[in-house]
C-alpha cells in the first residue's frame, strides 16, 4: 500500500436546503462522519492511517432528481 492513494466514500441524504452542521471523528483506526451531532456513517477498519490525514468534502451542487448529464 506504500506510495497508492486509497479512498473510502460515504453518502447521506439529507435536506440541504436547511442549515447543517458537518462533522468528522477520527481516531486510530476509526472514523465517524457526524450530521447535526449524530453519526451518520462510520469506518473500522485496519485501513484507517494512525498518521495525519487531510479531509476533502465535495461540495458541488447538481440539480436534484434529474441525473447526471454532460455540460
Amino acid at each position: 500500500m506504500a506510495g497508492k492513494r486509497r479512498a473510502i466514500r460515504r453518502t447521506v441524504k439529507a435536506d440541504f436546503t436547511r442549515w447543517h452542521t458537518v462533522g468528522v471523528r477520527w481516531s486510530p483506526g476509526r472514523i465517524q462522519y457526524l450530521l447535526d451531532g449524530r453519526v451518520w456513517a462510520s469506518v473500522s477498519t485496519a485501513r484507517v492511517p494512525a498518521r495525519r490525514m487531510h479531509l476533502a468534502l465535495q461540495q458541488q451542487a447538481w440539480p436534484c432528481n434529474f441525473g447526471w448529464y454532460q455540460v
